[in-house]
């Protein structure tokens, strides 16, 4: 493809009368009143310095998907200046139909636009522009606000071009990414496939409205410093962990009849195959699993029974933090399961045995203030994830202890613990290496 075909120069109002679309798996429309009056004062400063001259807004990044062009990056942007055109004119439905008719997935997204609507009224009284003036802020908007539209041919060159092109609204981050890239795997042939992808982005979206105790985003930072550096810890790899890489899809769909075959990593073999039905409302969850012959202790030949878990089925998924990953539902499952399991150790505290527990409040989260403590106790959540998930609660508490004096000890022999020194394993690498495969015991230093 040209890249004339690909990217172009094209003005406010000729971009809002294309065929646009805010795809489900898009985050909530989320900019506040503050955002609003500055992208106003902004435009405004721009026009009255020069009125003739283009004002660049930076990219927007689409892939086109039957007759419609799906907005991968840009809508924060779009959707304010489509509530700005619609206050100064709201008898255009030409030029921004497309969006002004757009049905959002999350009610955050409504009560937003209502909000800053009322901003938009506000700025236009509190400026004192007259009919005559919005007139012209409305031919400006329409003539002089360009953009670069990029028409991605494939999601994947999508993803590539964001990265870098938005400089102004709030662009995708590398889960959002992850995200997408994952639900076009999903099939949507059905309704039932239809229930799990939303399901699936609604459950995403939840955890990813959490916070840890770094008041930072929590999937991002649970993805990368407690799943994806076990994940890659345990391989022997060093490093920031790019998510993006470990986490897309790595084998094809196992999924057979319906129901899907177990990963190898999964150990015992007890199962023959398996489905997980995300039904609305993590109550009305189940999880069948069709057992192997060998465990049924029936002596008719090719007998097999079908279980189903409906209490705490999440958890019970057969699914392990080394594995393989398949594109499509099971990631999703395979996130929230995890997510699950760290809340259950170090948010509510459930499984945690009640000596370890104290430590962990006592001194660990009370210490976290410190950066260095902060980066062990990555490791220490993140250790302790990865062994509940191999071995259960089996010495659990022997092994926390041990893990919690030898992160400490390091802590100080050490001047200072950085985090450059537990990307390159300048801490003890042992910690997760310990963690491979031992049998049935746990050999302990």
């Amino acid at each position: 493809m040209k890249n004339s075909e690909i990217a172009e120069m094209i003005s406010l109002r000729n971009l809002l009368m294309q065929p646009l679309e805010i795809p489900f798996f898009q985050r909530p429309y989320s900019w506040s009143s503050k955002q609003v009056r500055l992208l106003l004062n902004d435009i405004l400063e721009a026009k009255n310095q020069n009125f003739t001259q283009p004002y660049m807004m930076g990219s927007v990044i689409t892939h086109q998907t039957n007759s419609k062009l799906e907005i991968v990056d840009g809508q924060q942007r779009l959707s304010t200046l489509t509530l700005i055109l619609h206050y100064l004119d709201p008898n255009d439905n030409e030029s921004n139909s497309g969006l002004l008719n757009q049905i959002f997935n999350h009610e955050e997204s409504y009560a937003n636009i209502q909000s800053n609507y009322h901003s938009i009224i506000d700025w236009f009284d509190e400026e004192d522009i007259d009919n005559e003036e919005s007139k012209s802020f409305l031919e400006y908007l329409n003539n002089s606000i360009q953009f670069v539209i990029i028409k991605a041919p494939s999601y994947d060159d999508a993803f590539v071009f964001f990265d870098s092109q938005n400089s102004r609204g709030k662009p995708l981050d590398k889960t959002d990414i992850l995200k997408a890239h994952h639900l076009r795997f999903i099939d949507d042939k059905t309704d039932e496939d239809s229930v799990v992808a939303k399901e699936c982005v609604r459950n995403w979206e939840i955890i990813d409205s959490m916070k840890n105790s770094s008041k930072q985003f929590f999937l991002n930072d649970f993805m990368e410093k407690i799943l994806g550096r076990g994940r890659s810890w345990i391989k022997g790899k060093a490093g920031i962990v790019d998510i993006l890489e470990e986490f897309k899809s790595q084998l094809y769909s196992t999924k057979k009849d319906g129901y899907y075959s177990l990963n190898n990593y999964n150990q015992p073999p007890i199962f023959k195959k398996w489905v997980f039905h995300d039904k609305e409302g993590d109550e009305n969850d189940e999880l069948e699993v069709k057992l192997l012959n060998d465990f049924t202790k029936k002596r008719e030949k090719n007998y097999s029974i079908f279980n189903y878990l409906k209490d705490h089925s999440r958890e019970y998924l057969p699914l392990q933090i080394t594995q393989s990953l398949e594109g499509g539902e099971q990631f999703f499952w395979y996130v929230q399961k995890y997510q699950k399991l760290y809340s259950d150790l170090f948010i509510e505290k459930r499984k945690l045995p009640s000596p370890i527990c104290h430590l962990y409040e006592n001194v660990i989260e009370r210490l976290s203030f410190n950066r260095g403590i902060s980066f062990l106790k990555q490791i220490f959540e993140g250790s302790l994830v990865f062994y509940f998930d191999k071995f259960g609660d089996e010495k659990f508490s022997e092994f926390a202890l041990w893990l919690e004096h030898a992160l400490f000890l390091t802590r100080y022999s050490m001047f200072s613990v950085g985090g450059v020194s537990v990307t390159s394993h300048d801490v003890d690498p042992s910690i997760f290496g310990m963690l491979t495969p031992l049998g049935d015991s746990l050999k302990l230093k």
